[in-house]
C-alpha cells in the first residue's frame, strides 16, 4: 500500500531539509555572527532546497505544498527574531544548522501537524453562520471570537504547544 502525498510530504521535506543543513555548515561563520540578519538569510537559503523536495511528489503534489515549504524555513528564524527581542542576545542556538538536531524534529514534527490540520476536510455549509447576539460588523473582535469557537480545541492545542515552546525556549 502507497503512502499519499500529504503523508510523505513531511519525509521528503526532513530529509531536504537536513541535506540544506549540511550544505549550508561551510557558510556558518559567516553568517552566525550576523545575529537575526544571519537567521533569515539561512531561511532564504534553505527554502529554495525545501520548495524543490516538493517538486519531487509531483505529479501528486499535496495541496499546502508551498505553505509547508515556506513554514519550514521561517519558523527557526521567526522564533529566534521574537526571542532576541525578550533575552539577550547570542543564548540559545541562533542558526539552525549549528542548533541541536532536536531543533529540526521540533519544526518538522509542528509542520507534520499543521499538514494533517489543513488535510481535514471543511465542514459542509462553508463559513458558520453568526450566533445570535455577535455584531454583524465585519472585523469585529466578538465576530472572530464567535467564528473561531468553532474551532476552539484545534486552537487551544495551539496555544498549548506555543506554551510549552515558551516554556522549553
Amino acid at each position: 500500500m502507497a503512502l499519499p502525498p500529504a503523508a510523505l510530504l513531511p519525509g521528503v521535506l526532513l530529509v531536504a531539509d537536513a541535506l540544506a543543513l549540511v550544505l549550508l555548515g561551510p557558510l556558518v561563520p559567516t553568517l552566525a555572527p550576523l545575529g537575526v540578519l544571519g537567521m533569515w538569510l539561512e531561511a532564504a537559503l534553505r527554502l529554495p532546497v525545501l520548495a524543490m523536495a516538493t517538486h519531487l511528489l509531483s505529479p501528486r503534489r499535496p495541496p499546502g505544498a508551498t505553505a509547508a515549504a515556506v513554514a519550514v524555513a521561517a519558523t527557526p528564524a521567526a522564533f529566534g527574531t521574537f526571542r532576541s527581542f525578550l533575552v539577550a542576545p547570542g543564548t540559545g542556538p541562533g542558526l539552525l544548522a549549528t542548533a541541536p538536531p532536536s531543533w529540526l524534529a521540533v519544526i518538522h514534527a509542528a509542520t507534520a501537524l499543521a499538514l494533517l490540520a489543513w488535510a481535514v476536510p471543511t465542514a459542509p455549509g462553508g463559513i458558520p453562520e453568526t450566533p445570535k447576539g455577535v455584531p454583524k460588523a465585519p472585523g469585529t473582535v466578538l465576530r472572530v471570537l464567535a467564528l473561531a469557537w468553532t474551532e476552539r480545541n484545534v486552537l487551544g492545542a495551539a496555544f498549548l504547544c506555543l506554551g510549552l515552546a515558551a516554556i522549553g525556549g
